[in-house]
C-alpha cells in the first residue's frame, strides 16, 4: 500500500529481473495487459489504475486500495457463506459480467474468476481485483501459454485456443460453488450432487421467505450447471443469470416488506386496548 494525496492506494509491483526469456514473454504481456485494462476499464467493482512505471527491472502498478479479506480467507476464518452473503457475491459476479461481456466496447473476457481475486469489502459486498489475464473475446493462446486457474477456469481453457465469455460463466460457477461448500469445485461434478450441494447450502435457518429461497434455490442451480466440462452444457450467457438473480431481489424486496418490527408490534397491541 502507499499514502497518497488521494488517500490509500494498492501498489502491485513485480521484480523481472529473475524471469527467464520465456517467461519474460509470457508475464510481461500479462502485465501490460493488466495496466493497459486498469485505465480503460469502468465498473464500482473494479479497482481504478492511478499510475504505472517502471525502476530498472520492477514495474509498479498504483490502484485502488480494496479494505477487506478475500474470498477464500473470509470462507476459511468465518465458514462457508450465509444466503445474503451468496446473494451478494453472485450479484457482484452476475454485473460485472454484464458489463463485460454486454457493455464494453467489444466482448471482454475478465479470464480469472476465483476465490484468491474476489475481496470481501463489508457484509454481502464484493470486488475483483487482478486483471492480469483479461482479454478481447477471440484473443488466441496456446497450450504453452494458457495461463489461468486450473481449479477455477474452464476445462478448455488449457486446452489453447481463443479467449470466450463461456471460460467465465464456468468460473463464476466454481466460485459461488466454493462460497456454498469452502471447498475446489471437484471435475466431473452430475447433476444430482450440484442439486445436493445446492440444498445443503440453503438448509441452515435464515429470514428468507419461501418464494426468496426458491428464487434462489434456482439462482444456486444456474451457477452448479456452469460447472459442466462441456460448454455446451453450461448456460448460454450472463443474461440467464441476471434474469434469476432479478426475480430474486424482486422476491427477497417481499420479505423485507413482511418483516414486522418490535415498534409495529407494540403499536399494534397498543391500539387494541
Amino acid at each position: 500500500m502507499a499514502q497518497t494525496r488521494a488517500g490509500l492506494k494498492a501498489v502491485k509491483v513485480v521484480d523481472t529481473s529473475t524471469w527467464s526469456k520465456s517467461e519474460y514473454q509470457v508475464f510481461n504481456a500479462m502485465l501490460m495487459n493488466e495496466a493497459s485494462y486498469l485505465r480503460t476499464l469502468e465498473h464500482p467493482a473494479l479497482p481504478r489504475s492511478h499510475d504505472f512505471f517502471a525502476e530498472g527491472p520492477c514495474y509498479f502498478i498504483v490502484m485502488d486500495w480494496f479494505q477487506g479479506q478475500t474470498l477464500e480467507q473470509h470462507v476459511e476464518r468465518e465458514g462457508v457463506l450465509s444466503h445474503d452473503e451468496l446473494f451478494g457475491l453472485a450479484g457482484t459476479l452476475i454485473e460485472l459480467l454484464i458489463y463485460l461481456h454486454l457493455q464494453c466496447q467489444g466482448v471482454i473476457v475478465f479470464g480469472d474468476l476465483k476465490p484468491a481475486n474476489v475481496v470481501r469489502t463489508g457484509p454481502g459486498l464484493y470486488r475483483l481485483v487482478d486483471l492480469g489475464l483479461v482479454s478481447q473475446k477471440g484473443t488466441k493462446f496456446s497450450k504453452e501459454i494458457a495461463v489461468f486457474s486450473p481449479k477455477y477456469g474452464a476445462p478448455e481453457r488449457g486446452q489453447g485456443g481463443a479467449s470466450d465469455p463461456i471460460h467465465d460463466i464456468y468460473s463464476l460457477g466454481a466460485t459461488v460453488y466454493f462460497g456454498i461448500t469452502g471447498k475446489e469445485p471437484p471435475a466431473g461434478l452430475n447433476e444430482e450432487q450440484r442439486t445436493r450441494q445446492v440444498a445443503q447450502a440453503l438448509r441452515e435457518e435464515s429470514d428468507w421467505g419461501r418464494e426468496s429461497l426458491f428464487c434462489l434455490a434456482e439462482l444456486l442451480s444456474l451457477a452448479m450447471a456452469a460447472l459442466d466440462p462441456d460448454p455446451l452444457g453450461r448456460p448460454p450467457g450472463i443474461r440467464v443469470f441476471k434474469e434469476s438473480w432479478e426475480q430474486c431481489r424482486a422476491a427477497r424486496a417481499k420479505d423485507a416488506a413482511q418483516q414486522v418490527s418490535v415498534d409495529q408490534i407494540l403499536r399494534h397491541l397498543y391500539q387494541k386496548k
